[in-house]
């Protein structure tokens, strides 16, 4: 008995500290200090999921004093362009475009992006935000499919 109740608690402890995970890498990489954010979160989801947010932005302080971003290079375009490109897919076959209004074509080098991909198929779980310099926006996706 001793013994399942200490797997029970074993188990209910992994699956909080897998949970605080999740939610402290979403609050450090978007940082407060946004001006407007706008969320959709997959309402059908819970082992496979898409979301998506944009939060506007002031200046693009906030995430360049971020260590988690990098700057976007030109080599680094395409591979972006991929994600959000697999995701809007996604989202089609999901129904969802009238929640999904990104555009590709506003990823240029000088922008900062940030991506956790988890994936053991290209695509099949990850995370990116991506800021966008020109209009200081930040773009969040998260696919789990």
């Amino acid at each position: 008995m001793k013994k399942r109740v200490f797997l029970c608690v074993m188990a209910a402890l992994a699956v909080s500290f897998a949970a605080c995970d999740v939610l402290f890498i979403n609050a450090s990489s978007v940082p407060k200090g946004y001006l407007y954010s706008e969320e959709h979160w997959d309402p059908s989801g819970f082992q496979d999921y898409t979301d998506y947010c944009k939060y506007i932005y002031a200046s693009k302080e906030e995430i360049t004093k971020n260590d988690g971003y990098t700057e976007v290079g030109e080599a680094d375009i395409e591979s972006i362009k991929g994600y959000f490109d697999n995701f809007g897919d996604w989202m089609k076959a999901s129904d969802r475009l009238d929640e999904y209004d990104f555009d590709s074509g506003c990823i240029n080098a000088g922008d900062y992006v940030k991506i956790v991909d988890k994936s053991l198929q290209l695509y099949d779980n990850y995370t990116v935000y991506f800021f966008d310099t020109d209009t200081l926006t930040l773009y969040y996706i998260h696919s789990n499919i």
